[in-house]
């Protein structure tokens, strides 16, 4: 037991002293930037892209098998310009080329124009083929295949009728893909998708009939991802094979992690079965003692292979079998997308559970992101804090926005706390719409371009996922008519037929976003007030606190100085309640039904 336990602190200690670590390019590849582009074009050469990132294990393999094999070295020497990508890094990119993962192979023209792309791992001798084919590609002057483009037009594609219809069809296809042997959404890997397990538990607490298929799926769902928590050190793994559970790539990466904190909180809440705290506990153990970093915020990853050992053969060992192997690398690069989704995760575990450890360390996260990576009067927020002022993240907006907002819900928008992480939300929300807004189609960008950007990358785009993440922060941060008309135009022109087929299971996240606008329409607003010497007041709020982050028409009003024990009152009627018993079912009354399935 003992040497377990130290053991574990040498690991923490380990992981508090972690750097940044971008993918590490093989040799003789450039970094992503117009000098680059510059000298491909007037060498005439063509580009090969690779896009990795730090955790991924196959990506280490092709780069050290592939890469450093000679042949392979020799061809790209005479013809290509190899250039390397952290996906982390760039989620513009990382959005770009999502259908192929990590890693990718994209070849370019000189100008930046799709050749070929291909997805994951490829050996020497199948690369070799295949830069052949593309030299022959060029020399022919094309057709050329171009690449998978996720955001692309495509003139069959047609917007939704009203968002009711695109309501039910993205719950219609999130249905069709559930796994009803072993769980989960989508088969033969099996991803922790954070999303759809929110949707059902969301839809379960507010419409109890009407949600409970989506209810017991879910909780199905996440009694099958704890065959994919660490046993030894903690946090979720990132996916498994051949439609199984415990098949797993064992790399830790933080949208993971969050999301699946987020979904057992939100399960403990509802349900008080304690599997879903003991997970959730394997998880901020990892999060608090390996993944956070010096001055409190979070680093992006931990790599799935150990210095001495690589992946599952690691991983299947218990604590003192994996020792003299090390421990597997952090990336302590802070990005403040992935800080968001911690913080915001983070937030509802400590309400959920009452863990002042776990807000404490999301505000200590959402602290040192304000001082190192937003600029000016808050409304530039760079996704590093050593990142170019210029190029701007949605993702870093919405997810960090999300952030901010769970804090000043948790600490009261009435108290000083809670107005610090208004007020800086509130900045993000008017430099997203200063920096990324697009007046023609209404949505916001996934990214801003610069002038040195050429060819696809100078195209500034729009992603359902990107618009739908912004679009439950700003709901949240100003839940009135005026937003949720902006907010609708926004997710409209994106969520066209295509969009929504091309998602399938990972439009989830469209689904909440859709189901707020939705329900913010429906009304009526809530207000909620507490008495201040209520015997169960902290209780009472964390309660409403959740329901307030679950649904954007409820707001908390300053604490009451007599009377009820917690008045709830729209523009109709109030009711009274006295414990948490009768607030769960008159908060169900009062909302109503949700949004159509």
């Amino acid at each position: 037991m003992r040497r377990g336990f130290l053991l574990a602190a040498v690991a923490a200690l380990l992981a508090l002293g972690a750097s940044p670590v971008l993918a590490e390019p093989p040799a003789g590849f450039q970094d992503w930037s117009p000098a680059t582009f510059g000298q491909a074009r007037r060498e005439q050469r063509i580009v090969l892209l690779m896009v990795s990132t730090s955790w991924c294990h196959w990506c280490h393999v092709m780069k050290r098998e592939t890469y450093g094999d000679a042949r392979v070295r020799a061809v790209l020497a005479r013809r290509f310009m190899p250039i390397y990508v952290d996906a982390d890094a760039r989620p513009d990119l990382a959005e770009r080329f999502r259908r192929y993962r990590w890693p990718t192979t994209a070849f370019l023209t000189p100008e930046g124009e799709p050749i070929l792309a291909l997805r994951g791992y490829r050996g020497p001798d199948d690369l070799l083929q295949i830069l052949a084919r593309v030299q022959s590609l060029v020399a022919g002057g094309g057709p050329y295949p171009g690449f998978a483009d996720p955001n692309a037009d495509v003139a069959t594609s047609r917007p939704p009728a009203d968002l009711d219809a695109l309501i039910r069809a993205l719950a219609a296809q999130l249905d069709s893909t559930f796994d009803e042997r072993m769980a989960g959404w989508g088969t033969p890997q099996k991803y922790p998708l954070a999303d759809p397990v929110l949707d059902g538990l969301e839809r379960g607490s507010a419409d109890p009939l009407a949600g409970a298929v989506g209810l017991e799926r879910s909780l199905r769902t996440l009694e099958a991802w704890r065959s994919l928590i660490d046993p030894v050190a903690g946090g979720m793994y990132q996916y498994s094979l051949e439609g199984r559970w415990d098949r797993w790539h064992p790399e830790k990466i933080v949208p993971v992690n969050a999301g699946a904190l987020h979904a057992y909180a939100e399960a403990y809440a509802l349900t008080g079965d304690q599997r879903w705290a003991d997970a959730g506990t394997r998880l901020v153990t990892w999060m608090l003692g390996t993944l956070r970093q010096a001055g409190g915020a979070f680093g992006a990853s931990q790599d799935a292979d150990a210095p001495g050992l690589a992946g599952e053969r690691y991983h299947r060992l218990d604590a003192a079998a994996r020792a003299p192997y090390g421990v597997p690398r952090v990336d302590g690069s802070v990005y403040a997308s992935e800080n968001g989704q911690l913080v915001e995760a983070l937030t509802h575990w400590a309400l959920a559970t009452g863990s002042d450890d776990a807000l404490e360390a999301a505000e200590a996260a959402a602290t040192r992101i304000l001082s190192t990576h937003v600029r000016g009067d808050g409304e530039v927020l760079t996704h590093a804090a050593s990142g170019d002022p210029r190029r701007l993240f949605l993702v870093d907006y919405a997810d960090f926005g999300r952030g901010l907002v769970a804090l000043a819900t948790a600490r009261g928008w009435e108290t000083p706390e809670g107005a610090r992480w208004v007020k800086a939300a509130e900045a993000l929300a008017k430099g997203m719409d200063a920096q990324l807004a697009d007046p023609g189609s209404g949505a916001w960008s996934d990214a801003t371009t610069l002038r040195s950007d050429t060819g696809f990358f100078a195209q500034r785009r729009s992603s359902l996922d990107g618009v739908a993440r912004a679009v439950r922060f700003r709901l949240r941060l100003r839940p009135t008519a005026d937003e949720r008309e902006v907010c609708l135009r926004a997710l409209r022109a994106v969520a066209d037929t295509r969009a929504v087929e091309e998602h399938g299971f990972h439009g989830a996240g469209a689904l909440r976003a859709a189901r707020s606008l939705s329900n913010l329409a429906r009304g009526p607003l809530l207000h909620a007030a507490v008495r201040s010497d209520a015997p169960e007041r902290a209780a009472l709020l964390r309660e409403l606190r959740l329901v307030a982050l679950r649904d954007p028409r409820v707001r908390i009003d300053p604490p009451s100085t007599g009377g009820p024990v917690v008045t709830l009152c729209t523009d109709t009627t109030c009711l009274e309640v006295d414990d948490l018993a009768a607030l769960r079912r008159t908060l169900v009354q009062l909302l109503g039904p949700g949004s159509p399935r």
